[in-house]
């Protein structure tokens, strides 16, 4: 009697249909499939491509258009931010209020940090006993030492428009890089408002 295969279920299959079936599952993919794979594995690099590319774009219009990332370089406004700090300012914002801390560049492209002091139509003076005046009243601040005037302007400074008085916490130099030297800042010089730092020990 021949031998019959069984299917699942109970049906029977000849040995001719069963040695069939076996051959066709033994059978390699249809070129076909190995396309279809090959086309779905290239998508799928496509897609991974894509998305490091969009990631890449947000991150350079991130730290290039919004924020501004850099080491401070120097002691100028020493103890506030020493020599070393990391910087993190916001690159968009163009109201400056007093006291806040910016960064700009000179016109000789070097960049410095100082702060705030007065604004466009301000009047601004710099006594010979280091008092800082604005508009008449003196400014209680927070430094280290008494402002030394410096040589670069007469007082009492009305600072032009669209301009900024910045000055660094460190004053006893005559301020080479702020606006005893400088003048007026142009807005269009200021890189981004300072918001934190990190010190260069937590680095």
């Amino acid at each position: 009697m021949d031998k019959m295969s069984t299917r699942p279920g109970g049906a029977r299959l000849a040995p001719e249909a069963a040695g069939e079936a076996q051959d066709k599952s033994d059978k390699p993919a249809a070129p076909e499939q190995k396309a279809d794979a090959k086309r779905k594995l290239l998508r799928g690099w496509l897609n991974l491509l894509l998305r490091i590319a969009l990631l890449a774009l947000v991150g350079f219009l991130l730290f290039t258009q919004v924020l501004f990332v850099g080491r401070m370089s120097g002691n100028e406004m020493f103890p506030a931010v020493k020599d070393g700090d990391l910087l993190i300012g916001f690159r968009l914002g163009q109201s400056f209020e007093r006291s806040s801390v910016v960064i700009y560049e000179a016109a000789d492209g070097v960049r410095h940090v100082g702060r705030v002091i007065a604004s466009a139509g301000d009047s601004v003076t710099i006594t010979e006993n280091g008092s800082v005046l604005v508009n008449g009243a003196i400014q209680n601040e927070e430094v280290v030492n008494a402002t030394v005037p410096g040589d670069g302007l007469e007082y009492p400074y009305t600072v032009p428009d669209g301009c900024l008085f910045v000055l660094g916490d460190w004053r006893a130099d005559t301020g080479s890089g702020d606006s005893r030297t400088l003048g007026g800042i142009p807005i269009g010089q200021v890189k981004a408002q300072l918001v934190t730092l990190l010190r260069r020990r937590g680095i």
